[in-house]
């Protein structure tokens, strides 16, 4: 299911942002109107590998526990380790 975003919500900076980001075909000084047409139109064709991105996600943060615990305070606990 995909996930709608509002991105006439998104300032124009931002906006520009993400068109220099991803080098979407519209001009640099472009409406904001227009931005938030090519930011959704490129958003929307934007394919996710869900498996993949939990599989890299997690080894990510499996991988960062380590160098993470070393400039701790001692005792310190990790977001992970908190319960909810």
């Amino acid at each position: 299911m995909p996930l709608h975003l509002d991105f006439s919500t998104l300032n124009i900076q931002v906006l520009r942002k993400y068109r220099q980001a991803f080098k979407l075909t519209v001009k640099a000084r472009s409406s904001k109107d227009e931005l938030v047409m090519a930011a959704s139109h490129h958003y929307a064709e934007q394919m996710v590998d869900e498996v993949d991105t939990i599989a890299r996600f997690l080894y990510t943060v499996h991988s960062s526990k380590g160098r993470q615990s070393a400039g701790r305070g001692a005792g310190e606990p990790h977001c992970w380790d908190l319960p909810y």
